[in-house]
């Protein structure tokens, strides 16, 4: 991988039904009430990690050898982070492009099913994380990114994004802040 690439889409052992389950009844009310919302972000906070949800969060991947994290926020392990659990919603218009998260990185991790643009997942702007006019971004091509339950989707905060009008999708991020 370059170091001009804006994420990274690393392999991890996929979880088994226990604990999937384990880790969803920790949000289970909070994402009922959830999935009734709408945003004009594209998705609804649902609740930060518990437990279950960090287990299955780090579940069979090693995330402090993970080159891009210690390129762009140094020591994953020492590296400031905050967790939350997102339930992708469905919009009646196309949503505005999106500067991420500055100053971060974060990582998604599917919870049941594959993170898509058909489950309401974002479309990332190739290259965006080096351009610094928002203009420039809009006219990019945009990318469709399906991660799998074997995967996890590593991306630059900078980077510019656009929700799509589907819903659906559910997953656990994390956001690393980057190094000064």
């Amino acid at each position: 991988m370059t170091e001009d690439v804006g994420f990274d889409l690393i392999p991890c052992d996929p979880a088994d039904e226990t604990l999937i389950a384990a880790a969803k009844e920790e949000f289970k009310a909070e994402l009922n009430a959830a999935s009734k919302a709408s945003s004009k972000e594209g998705w609804v906070p649902v609740k930060t990690f518990g437990a279950k949800c960090d287990e299955l969060f780090h579940h069979g991947v090693d995330l402090a050898s993970n080159t891009f994290l210690a390129r762009h926020c140094g020591s994953y392990l020492d590296a400031p982070k905050d967790t939350l659990i997102i339930s992708m919603v469905s919009n009646d218009r196309q949503l505005p492009f999106w500067k991420l998260a500055p100053g971060k990185v974060l990582i998604f991790r599917p919870v049941d099913d594959e993170l898509s643009e058909e489950a309401g997942f974002l479309r990332y702007i190739e290259g965006s994380h080096k351009i610094s006019n928002m203009e420039e971004a809009t006219r990019a091509q945009g990318k469709d990114i399906r991660v799998r339950l074997d995967q996890m989707l590593i991306m630059d905060g900078d980077s510019v994004i656009r929700w799509p009008k589907t819903g659906g999708g559910i997953c656990i991020l994390q956001g690393v802040l980057k190094k000064a």
